[in-house]
């Protein structure tokens, strides 16, 4: 378990669910610049993504994300 870098609390790992149409995903990582396609959806095909994990500080409730490799 590793200490809060605000208040040196206790963190602990959890994640952040991304609530879309019909169903619940973890967050990802997706390199590059935001780019949207005709409709108004975001173009991520054949890019690099990683799922984000997060540490939350039980102390203070300080957040950080991970997109691990």
């Amino acid at each position: 378990m590793s200490t809060c870098p605000k208040c040196q609390g206790a963190m602990e790992s959890g994640f952040v669910p991304d609530y879309s149409y019909a169903t619940i995903l973890p967050q990802r990582w997706t390199e590059g610049p935001v780019n949207k396609s005709f409709l108004g959806n975001l173009k991520v095909k054949g890019r690099r993504q990683l799922p984000v994990t997060a540490d939350r500080c039980t102390k203070c409730g300080y957040l950080e994300f991970y997109a691990r490799a």
